[in-house]
């Protein structure tokens, strides 16, 4: 098992969708590309459908908080 299949898709949006995807999309890495790509398959699979960084983050705050 790697990264790819075991990280939640949304960990890597910590800025959101569109501007991470915009990053990734000006990075000349195979790694970033790779990433690209997964975040296209996984938006259209679904996996954004009403995302929201802050939300998402929030709840990750709410769950680890002492």
């Amino acid at each position: 098992m790697d990264a790819d299949g075991s990280i939640g898709i949304q960990l890597l949006c910590g800025s959101g969708l569109v501007r991470t995807k915009t990053f990734l999309s000006g990075q000349r890495l195979p790694e970033a590309e790779a990433a690209l790509q997964r975040l296209i398959r996984c938006e259209a699979a679904g996996d954004f459908d009403g995302f929201s960084a802050k939300e998402h983050s929030a709840r990750y705050a709410d769950y680890y908080a002492p």
